[in-house]
């Protein structure tokens, strides 16, 4: 029996085709004279369905992440809101706070005032007086001093 190597393309033995070896059968694509072409057409037809399929699909993941993106930032957005409107009312409410207690404070500070005022109407007098002439003497010397500058060149 002969060796399946040694058989060429003319069934017989001995006989080598050129280049050795067994060939495919060449078929040209899109020739409706070959015999697979209905076939071929119809895995075609397969292909072109799986393309659109798999595009449809994609579609909808990406429309379907939008729509998760969208819902997550709006839902972000309404809780920074809140949290910032909480926030201010928190600092509204403790600026308010503070606002009472410096009134209060400063009008206990005026009733002091006015009672010394009224206990001690001479030495109140006498010390303002005091301060008035230092703060004169301190303004005084400080205007000197820049007019002695500015002329000294």
């Amino acid at each position: 029996m002969a060796d399946p190597k040694d058989v060429g393309l003319t069934g017989r033995t001995g006989d080598r085709p050129i280049g050795g070896g067994l060939s495919a059968p060449q078929v040209q694509v899109g020739t409706s004279a070959s015999p697979g072409a209905g076939q071929d057409a119809g895995t075609l037809a397969n292909v072109k369905d799986k393309a659109r399929d798999l595009a449809a699909t994609v579609a909808d993941k990406a429309e379907s992440a939008w729509e998760t993106t969208r819902q997550q930032t709006q839902a972000f957005a309404a809780t920074v809101s809140d949290q910032a409107e909480h926030a201010w009312d928190r600092t509204r409410q403790q600026a308010q706070e503070w606002a009472d207690v410096a009134s209060v404070r400063a009008a206990d500070a005026l009733e002091t005032t006015t009672d010394f005022i009224r206990r001690y109407p001479i030495q109140t007098l006498l010390a303002v007086f005091g301060i008035g002439v230092f703060l004169g003497r301190g303004l005084r010397s400080l205007t000197s001093e820049r007019r002695s500058r500015s002329y000294n060149y």
